[in-house]
């Protein structure tokens, strides 16, 4: 049987003049797995790939939060042994990410920071 991964997403910004509001959407998609894996992880400045549970065999979707409150990170792909950052996590920031590979690696910017990510399985 298949579960249901529940998203719930919106954005507002006020700066002086400019506002935005892009309301809350409730997202339901099928999971056809049944794994998820959790963990907080150290990413030094050097790129190196995330290792995720085994037992997930198909990218998902990606919860990643940077629990550093003076670092951003990157998270991005390697080809030939070159980093290419694709997401830039701020400081205590998040990102959800829907994957197209289970191979990401991750760098921090100036000092090595924790990283929590939990991987829901396609």
């Amino acid at each position: 049987m298949a579960g249901v991964i529940q998203i719930q997403l919106g954005l507002s910004l006020t700066n002086g003049n400019l506002k935005v509001n892009v309301p809350t959407q409730n997202v339901s998609l099928v999971q056809a797995g049944s794994h998820s894996g959790a963990a907080v992880v150290d990413v030094t400045t050097t790129a190196a790939a995330l290792v995720f549970p085994s037992g997930i065999a198909t990218a998902g979707y990606g919860y990643f939060q940077n629990l550093d409150p003076t670092n951003y990170l990157q998270l991005g792909v390697e080809v030939s042994s070159t980093f290419y950052p694709l997401v830039q996590i701020p400081p205590l920031g998040v990102a959800l990410i829907p994957l197209a590979t289970l191979t990401v690696y991750a760098k921090a910017n100036t000092a090595t920071c924790q990283l929590l990510y939990n991987l829901l399985e396609a």
